[in-house]
Formats: structure tokens, sequence, C-alpha cells
């Protein structure tokens, strides 16, 4: 049922007008009451970027085998040292470091 279009009320409505299927028993109150449909994003959605990743990707650029050790981590509570690094040049910046 992959490559036919709708969703499932639709899909076995086809399938049971064309001979497909037997009809079950839950099409007719599916018909009368039919699940809620909710609208499609019509752009694609944007990533979600944090002011500190521009410092976060000049980190890996330098460091760039810390990637690999933040992917053995992903359970961990403490947070990986790109993002530390990310943080606090954010924070000097604040306080009007250069």
């Amino acid at each position: 049922m992959s490559f036919m279009k709708g969703d499932l009320l639709r899909r076995t409505r086809r399938l049971v007008k064309g001979l497909a299927k037997a009809e079950p028993v839950w099409l007719k109150a599916m018909e009368q009451a039919p699940p809620a449909t909710f609208p499609r994003a019509e752009n694609k959605l944007k990533p979600i970027c944090l002011p500190e990743d521009v410092y976060i990707k000049k980190f890996f650029k330098k460091h760039p085998e810390s990637k690999y050790e933040d992917a053995i981590k992903i359970s961990g509570f403490d947070p990986p040292p790109a993002r530390i690094f990310g943080g606090r040049v954010l924070e000097l910046k604040e306080q009007g470091v250069k």
C-alpha cells in the first residue's frame, strides 16, 4: 500500500472499491468520524542554530579528533568540550573581551 497516495481511509476505500481487499469492520465507523488531519509544512524546516555554533565549528576545525570523542559520550550528563568552549567564548564576548 505504500505506492498509493492518501491516508489510511482513502487507501482502504480504494482497495475495497477495486475488490483487492474485503471491507474491514471499522471502515463505516471511520468514514462517519474520520481522524483529524494536520497541515504539513509547506517549506523545509530550518535547522536550529545556536549562537555558540560558530565557535563550536571553529573548535572542530582546530581539533577534529574531538568529534569522535563526543560520539562516545551520548548518554553522559557533562557537555562535550566543544560546547563548553562555545559557551565560554560567548560569556567572554558578553563581558567585552575581544
